[in-house]
């Protein structure tokens, strides 16, 4: 049943820096909704943020913000975040990524909002050093102490951010398992392509069915660990394991165009299909799955990846560490070790029995624990505690009796 928005709803304003990013809360300002919020959402331009004008309850504000610091635009984007916070009041803010949470939170403070809550989905400043890795280092931790608590994605990540971003203890936490979306069980679970769609498919981006595919689904840049991953290719190709990678993803900067032309001299054939809105079919064309980052904050492509029952390979990245269990959810190598990648990609591309065993305890530990509905419930009953607890306008009785199914 969907709630009608009463006047003294509880009013929540969820934050990203980039369009893109609003798939990290697919599905979540409805349920707000549902809940009994008045839900305000921020984003750059997009077909994301367009598509939530059309949910009922939900106001969509577009600010566009560049992810890298440009000085004039981030004065620029952060007027228009004071302008829409002193605008709205919220009860609550949600604000992730750098950039919207820097400007969004700095906003939110100077307007008291009563609850605000900073959503850490990684570190940039894990994989830089010198002047940068200092800078970033004081963004997180002002960005931080301008919330009144952060929440991490992964528990190694709070571990991290406590270490390296001095971010105080008492002050982040995880919740449950982590994740702030989850993962779509069903979505996987009924849309398993028989043999001939698989064949079809291939067919139309020239990939080889009679050859294994070892496949990498994100953002191609250096931060990926795509070099290792061309490393553990070479040696591949030296021990006679032919293979192909298939690449879905778009290329991020002058290192990701690098990362592809490596690749590509490694003697293994390459197949890059750039951005797919919708990668869920392509999981079903790999023999293993490789995410070889050397930072992360918890990767939705390798949950993806369990729940396509396809094997994985990983680092002992950040975030990568919460979700593969070595040796019985995946495999996990050491960041930067070739000789490991190599070796852990070819003996699951050998034993179709390793790889099946990983994958049902993979999709077993996935649906349980991070499966779409869990993770959401439990972001859900926080943000109700935390208004609760700081003496807020309650919800109103209709959205207490649409929460229960009434």
């Amino acid at each position: 049943m969907k709630r009608i928005l009463v006047a003294d709803s509880p009013k929540i304003l969820l934050g990203v820096t980039i369009d893109y990013q609003l798939q990290y809360h697919s599905g979540l300002p409805a349920l707000l909704v549902a809940d009994g919020w008045d839900v305000h959402v921020v984003s750059g331009p997009g077909q994301r943020i367009e598509e939530l004008r059309l949910v009922p309850g939900v106001t969509a504000h577009i600010i566009p913000m560049a992810r890298e610091p440009r000085p004039m635009s981030d004065v620029m984007s952060l007027i228009k975040w004071v302008r829409l916070i002193q605008l709205l009041r919220p009860d609550t803010t949600l604000i992730g990524t750098p950039k919207a949470a820097l400007l969004g939170n700095f906003a939110a403070q100077l307007f008291r909002v009563k609850r605000r809550i900073y959503l850490l989905h990684g570190l940039r400043l894990e994989t830089s050093v010198g002047i940068k890795r200092s800078l970033l280092r004081l963004i997180e931790r002002v960005t931080s102490r301008m919330a009144h608590e952060t929440l991490a994605v992964s528990a190694s990540l709070r571990q991290l951010a406590i270490r390296s971003a001095d971010i105080r203890e008492n002050n982040i936490l995880v919740l449950g398992a982590g994740s702030c979306n989850g993962i779509d069980i069903e979505k996987y679970r009924t849309s398993v392509l028989n043999l001939d769609q698989k064949r079809s498919l291939a067919n139309t981006i020239k990939l080889d069915p009679t050859i294994p595919t070892v496949g990498f689904v994100g953002r191609i840049t250096k931060d990926k660990g795509l070099t290792q991953l061309a490393g553990a290719m070479r040696l591949l190709y030296s021990r006679g394991v032919t293979v192909q990678l298939l690449i879905i993803g778009p290329i991020d900067g002058k290192s990701g165009t690098a990362a592809i032309a490596e690749l590509e001299g490694t003697h293994q054939a390459v197949i890059a299909t750039g951005y797919r809105e919708d990668p869920a079919p392509f999981y079903q064309l790999m023999d293993v799955f490789c995410l070889p980052s050397l930072r992360e904050g918890l990767p939705g492509v390798i949950l993806e990846a369990m729940a396509s029952r396809t094997a994985v390979v990983g680092t002992d990245a950040t975030g990568i560490v919460d979700v593969i269990e070595d040796g019985v959810t995946g495999l996990v190598v050491a960041r930067g070790s070739d000789e490991e990648l190599a070796s852990a990609l070819e003996t699951l591309i050998l034993s179709h029995a390793r790889r099946d065993a990983l994958t049902e305890n993979a999709f077993d530990m996935v649906s349980v624990r991070f499966n779409t509905p869990r993770v959401q419930g439990l972001l859900r009953d926080f943000l109700r505690s935390r208004h609760a607890n700081r003496g807020r306008r309650p919800f109103p009785a209709t959205a207490a009796k649409s929460a229960a199914g009434v």
